[in-house]
């Protein structure tokens, strides 16, 4: 099996993405928060 470069490129970015051991997360913002409560709760 023969990969060009843009292809290793491709699979170490999403290889560093699944495997990153402090992945990137935000918490919702508070307005978020609460519409989605609201649609869990069948309101909105």
């Amino acid at each position: 099996m023969r990969l060009s470069l843009g292809e290793w490129a491709a699979i170490y970015t999403v290889w560093q993405r699944r495997h990153d051991k402090k992945p990137n997360v935000s918490p919702p913002s508070e307005e978020e928060f609460d519409l989605a409560i609201m649609r869990a709760r069948g309101v909105a």
